[in-house]
């Protein structure tokens, strides 16, 4: 990581954070380079998803300071977090609206430039064509978590969250959903996703072990699964 944090997409200075009397962020510190991919690995109740709630600018740290490109995030409105999208691996669109008319809404509501196009070019970077008039409550998990991500990377994110996104996914569904997320991949826009597998982490630059709200460690990912099994099962 670049010393002072001047590459820092996101930097945490000695977070803090207590809900309902239980400290679930323990005085963390850590950087995310911009452009990089950084997995987030560890039990659950270790504060992964309170770390990206906090990121998405949905949770106020306690103590200490999180700061997003350089500026402090003390609220969660305002320009700071324009260009940051959550994606959950829960099912967040609207059943009732189709494909193509959650595409529009979302095009519309982050004020995408040329809206239509970018609907049409979504439906088929991201294999949607035989669903778009489908309700988006009865597509399958895999077809689901497509339009999510097809929905997030509308308007070309700077920050890109993605909380366990492939958890409920088969191989070959989990497989497809990286192989889009790859396609899409500049040096714009940096990923963080938290995950219990391998095969996520294998996607990512670096990963950072998290154990009750603290960071254990954080490591670069050289291109293979290999030892990653001791981070993911502590």
């Amino acid at each position: 990581m670049t010393a002072g944090g001047t590459r820092c997409a996101f930097e945490m200075r000695d977070v803090s954070k207590q809900i309902g009397g239980v400290a679930v962020l323990n005085h963390v510190s850590l950087c995310v380079e911009r452009g990089w991919r950084h997995a987030l690995v560890g039990p659950n109740g270790s504060g992964k998803t309170t770390l990206l709630r906090m990121l998405a600018g949905r949770v106020i740290a306690d103590a200490g300071e999180v700061r997003y490109q350089g500026v402090t995030l003390r609220s969660n409105t305002g320009r700071t977090i324009s260009r940051v999208r959550y994606l959950t691996q829960h099912f967040s669109l609207y059943g009732e609206l189709s494909v193509r008319e959650n595409l529009q809404f979302f095009a519309a509501m982050h004020g995408v430039g040329a809206q239509a196009r970018a609907v049409e070019d979504a439906i088929e970077d991201f294999n949607l064509f035989g669903y778009r008039d489908a309700r988006a409550q009865a597509l399958s998990g895999g077809v689901r978590q497509r339009l999510m991500l097809a929905c997030t990377l509308l308007d070309n994110p700077s920050l890109l969250l993605l909380d366990e996104p492939t958890a409920a996914l088969d191989a070959h569904a989990r497989n497809h959903f990286w192989h889009l997320l790859d396609a899409k991949r500049t040096g714009d826009t940096t990923l963080i996703v938290t995950t219990h597998l391998a095969e996520d982490v294998a996607h990512c630059d670096v990963v950072s072990q998290c154990l009750e709200g603290r960071i254990e460690s954080t490591s670069p990912v050289v291109g293979s699964t290999n030892g990653l099994q001791s981070l993911l099962t502590p």
